[in-house]
């Protein structure tokens, strides 16, 4: 189930790539890679959309823009190949539900750094907004800002969370770690004000404010805003960054998918169709962050919100699952699948929630009720024709809506992974897993173990577009299979980032089945 997309429910995708590069194939984009520009899918409203039968796959792996797949018309696209590509799958999978295209401009979501999840846009006080407020920067910047951007600065005044961002930033004169330390503390500007006046800034006083290439480095973590903005002042980097930074859409978009908690929140905010403007936001999101400047801002590698994470609850309302089901090896849609919504108190999934059957084109929709309790959720997705899977959620269903997809391989197929040294054994179980960080994004160097593992157990992490024998850490698909773990009992799986120095990100428990494939998506946890 690969959340992604509208719903991450698990890291479903990760079959789907893990097969792949069982195979040795090239199909994930560039050197053997999926093309993610920029980090997540974008989605419209929820369910994964087949075109003709099934995905369209380019060079045998999604091409997502901006890292993240996206969802029309209640479902999501899945563009490029298997949405598990995203990312390296973006999770495997869990992206691919929601996933593939990433219209909806951001990046990632930084968890837990101050800002509430979004709730739309938060109307100024009307007694703030007639008093006018503030005044922003200094000198030039000061006068700038009055004569051009008078509207904006009232209509923040009156937004508390506007204005307790502003505020802090008035004083840095531009200065990139400056303004991320102040997002960092005060939030990125969630709300109705802040994507305006910031908009605002980079159109009308960039340069009185001293705002590198419209200000976007502050919107990425403060350890490294210094190096980001540098790299983002490249000419073409620039360019696209500026594009973003002074349309207020987009710094809207990009400020609510930054500061979502977890993907279901992520999956509401603000959604940039192409006709709407999307194009340049691709460009501002891809250069600066997955391309050219990955590094210097920190994709993949922001860990400032571990011990600082914060959840929402899990909705005990209505809540909605799409779920696509199809193979990894072509991406053709697998109908006749049975998809089960189960409580992860049964092991078997002896009664489940509810089931239905994939349709031709792999959908299928489940609904669950209004529940008096809470409980740990996951999809187990069975055939004839592929090996079992049962994907996890590793955070609480906030939303009422999920879409998920679930890549899958024929029955036996992880035993290829003998000709890399495994000694695969189908009584025991595996699971596919992936890592990403504060923000959502694929996370590079990170270490996975399962504490209760037995001798047998092996785990395999990648190389590009193959498995290795050597490495140890994750590539920058955040992705690693564990084979012949225990069966029918909790198993606990630890991620710790290389940054982290031997310290844990992350810590989830799901468990296995014999002969069939767990799969989880594994952010930062609280």
């Amino acid at each position: 189930m690969s959340i992604v997309g509208r719903r991450w429910i698990s890291s479903g995708k990760c079959g789907v790539w893990i097969a792949r590069r069982i195979a040795g194939e090239r199909s994930y984009g560039t050197e053997g890679r999926p093309t993610v520009t920029g980090g997540r899918p974008t989605m419209t409203e929820g369910r994964p959309t087949v075109t003709g039968g099934r995905p369209t796959v380019t060079e045998g792996c999604p091409t997502v823009t901006e890292g993240r797949p996206t969802v029309t018309e209640g479902r999501p696209t899945v563009k490029g190949g298997s949405l598990s590509c995203v990312g390296r799958r973006m999770l495997l999978a869990w992206v691919a539900a929601a996933s593939t295209a990433v219209a909806a401009v951001a990046c990632g979501q930084l968890v837990g750094i101050g800002n509430d999840p979004p709730q739309g846009p938060i109307a100024p006080s009307p007694e703030a907004a007639a008093e006018g407020g503030f005044t922003y920067g200094q000198g030039a910047c000061a006068a700038c800002v009055a004569t051009n951007c008078d509207a904006e600065m009232t209509a923040c005044a009156g937004t508390p969370s506007c204005s307790g961002l502003e505020s802090c930033m008035s004083g840095c004169n531009g200065d990139a770690t400056c303004r991320a330390t102040c997002g960092a503390q005060d939030g990125l500007g969630n709300d109705g004000a802040t994507p305006g006046f910031e908009a605002c800034l980079a159109s009308h006083c960039e340069t009185q404010c001293g705002l590198t290439c419209g200000g976007l480095a502050a919107v990425f973590p403060a350890a490294t805003a210094t190096a980001c903005a540098a790299c983002i002042s490249a000419p073409d980097v620039c360019k696209a960054a500026t594009t973003c930074a002074t349309s207020s859409t987009c710094q809207a978009a990009l400020r609510c998918q930054f500061s979502a908690p977890t993907i279901d929140v992520w999956q509401t905010c603000p959604v940039l169709a192409e006709d709407a403007g999307a194009a340049p936001i691709f460009a501002a999101q891809s250069a600066p962050i997955v391309g050219s400047c990955s590094d210097q801002c920190s994709w993949g590698t922001d860990w400032s919100c571990v011990g600082n994470v914060h959840w929402p609850g899990a909705t005990l309302g209505p809540l909605e699952i799409d779920e696509l089901v199809y193979s990894n090896l072509d991406q053709a849609p697998i109908g006749g699948a049975i998809v089960k919504l189960c409580n992860t108190l049964d092991f078997a999934c002896g009664t489940s929630i509810t089931q239905q059957t994939t349709d031709d084109a792999g959908n299928a929709r489940l609904l669950r009720g209004t529940i008096q309790t809470q409980v740990g959720l996951y999809l187990d997705v069975s055939s004839a024709a592929i090996t079992p899977v049962l994907e996890f959620v590793a955070f609480p269903i906030n939303q009422s809506r999920l879409a998920s997809s679930s890549p899958t391989v024929p029955p036996g197929y992880l035993t290829q992974l003998d000709a890399f040294g495994a000694t695969v054994d189908l009584t025991l179980g595996a699971i596919a897993v992936a890592a990403v960080d504060c923000r959502l994004a694929p996370a590079p160097r990170v270490q996975f173990s399962l504490v209760e593992a037995p001798p047998s157990t092996q785990v395999f992490y990648f190389s590009g577009s193959t498995v290795s024998t050597t490495a140890t850490v994750t590539d920058r698909s955040g992705g690693a299979l564990f084979v012949n773990v225990p069966v029918d009992s909790w198993l606990t799986l630890l991620a710790k980032p290389q940054a982290l120095d031997g310290g844990v990100s992350g810590t989830t428990q799901i468990f296995a089945r014999d002969g069939g494939e767990s799969q989880v998506y594994f952010p930062p946890t609280p």
